[in-house]
């Protein structure tokens, strides 16, 4: 490009006007050659100046250096930038690519789509597990006791949720705000078949109280009732902060009674699902046992006399649930789920 220009007169921007004359005798060259290529040119043919001869070679290839690159994307004529200007220098091109072959292309990584979570699957229902009970009801369905019990027994301070959180899924929820240090019951009943119990029943439910509810006389958990008629209260399950679980063996005519003591151990743990397990034994002689979450706490048996439930007059015939309370003075809140009663053993978890 400086072979007719000499390198020293375009080195720096400042004595760019060296190469005026270069410029000027090219625009010259370049019009006299466009002159001479229109068709009804006059002007013999056409040649150079010879004082700028010397410069045309030099001047043709700056020019096409700017038609090329533009008025300043390859820096000014002939400029060899230097070190403090190499920021604004543009990054070498790569080899070329041959004709016949193609450009090769960076592919963009796959993005995996989201995952989408399955729906969960619906709640078991707690009766799902025994498939042939005597009696079960989960508390599952919020119109399960009304469309179930053939009766109830609720005080005028007392308010049932059937949508209580359950162990499992839902629950019944039973509360005061305003006890009257007497009685207070929400109590409801359920038909129970008895027929196919030869010697041995079985009852297993769920049984929790908040955290700030006490229990300083009685709380009646569930109960087995005779016909009616027939006589008073035939098996209830009970508790109280005083004395643990008990359980009340009554056939009308002779009562017993059992406590299982400590109840800094065996009681309803506040703010938690208490697992009761109940067994009955129909023979002559007898047996009646009460588990708390898998632990005996109660073992009585009628080897030197029967007990009463063996001498029950007429079959069971309901089957009483919920709560009844007695000498509560403060707020108090409870919650039964997953009612069974079968001829086998129940486990507390499936």
């Amino acid at each position: 490009m400086r072979a007719k220009c000499p390198p020293e007169q375009l080195r720096t921007k400042s004595d760019l006007s060296i190469a005026r004359p270069c410029i000027a005798a090219a625009r010259i060259e370049l019009y006299s050659i466009f002159m001479k290529r229109r068709p009804n040119a006059l002007e013999a043919p056409h040649t150079a100046h010879p004082e700028v001869r010397g410069c045309l070679d030099g001047a043709y290839a700056a020019l096409l250096l700017v038609l090329a690159c533009g008025a300043t994307g390859c820096g000014f004529l002939g400029y060899e930038p230097r070190p403090a200007d190499t920021e604004t220098m543009i990054a070498p091109a790569g080899p070329e690519t041959p004709s016949d072959q193609a450009p090769e292309t960076s592919e963009l990584p796959s993005t995996p789509l989201p995952e989408v979570d399955e729906a969960p699957p619906p709640p078991v229902n707690g009766c799902t597990f025994f498939p042939n009970p005597v009696f079960c009801e989960a508390f599952d369905d919020p119109d399960a006791v009304n469309r179930r019990a053939v009766g109830a027994n609720i005080g005028i301070s007392m308010v049932v949720n059937t949508r209580e959180p359950g162990h499992r899924n839902n629950a019944l929820g039973i509360a005061s705000n305003a006890p009257s240090g007497g009685i207070d019951s929400a109590q409801f009943f359920f038909d129970l078949d008895t027929s196919r119990v030869e010697n041995l029943l079985y009852m297993r439910f769920w049984y929790r109280r908040s955290v700030d509810t006490s229990v300083p006389d009685i709380l009646v958990l569930a109960q087995l009732n005779p016909a009616e008629g027939t006589g008073g209260k035939f098996v209830s399950i009970d508790y109280s902060d005083n004395f643990g679980f008990g359980l009340l063996l009554d056939n009308g005519d002779r009562a017993e009674y059992a406590q299982s003591g400590t109840p800094e151990v065996n009681n309803l743990t506040p703010g938690a699902w208490t697992c009761v397990q109940v067994e009955l034994d129909f023979a002559d002689s007898g047996q009646a046992r009460v588990w708390r979450n898998g632990s005996l706490v109660i073992d009585i048996s009628g080897e030197d006399e029967a007990l009463p439930h063996t001498e029950l007059p007429a079959p069971i015939e309901t089957l009483g649930a919920g709560a009844w309370m007695r000498g509560a003075t403060d707020p108090f809140a409870l919650g039964l789920d997953e009612l069974i009663v079968s001829t086998e053993p129940i486990p507390c978890e499936p």
